[in-house]
């Protein structure tokens, strides 16, 4: 991942990093999955898998209409050199990635 962001977010994921995922952090994700898990052979399941995909599609619309994401929208149209790597069949976060560096 590390290939896609810029020098200086690599660098603060080298010193600031473990900082932010530290041993709370780590124990935490590890109890996540315990507690979303429902048997398969539960009645639920189909119920509760469309509740989530419903309730994911949502979060993804309202993350992608966040004002940041509007204007960064429109400033990636006006990057000529992100245009010339998409035409070429460059994936905009690689081209993205690869204009910081």
């Amino acid at each position: 991942m590390r290939f896609s962001v810029s020098d200086t977010a690599e660098y603060g994921d080298y010193t600031r990093g473990p900082r932010v995922i530290d041993a709370r952090v780590r124990q935490t994700m590890k109890e996540i999955p315990r507690r979303n898990t429902v048997p398969a052979s539960s009645p639920r399941v189909d119920r509760r898998e469309q509740e989530r995909t419903q309730e994911f599609l949502a979060m993804r619309e309202a993350a992608r209409n966040q004002r940041l994401e509007v204007v960064g929208r429109g400033l990636r149209e006006m990057m000529t050199f992100l245009k010339k790597k998409k035409e070429a069949g460059v994936p905009e976060d690689d081209a993205a990635g690869a204009a910081s560096k």
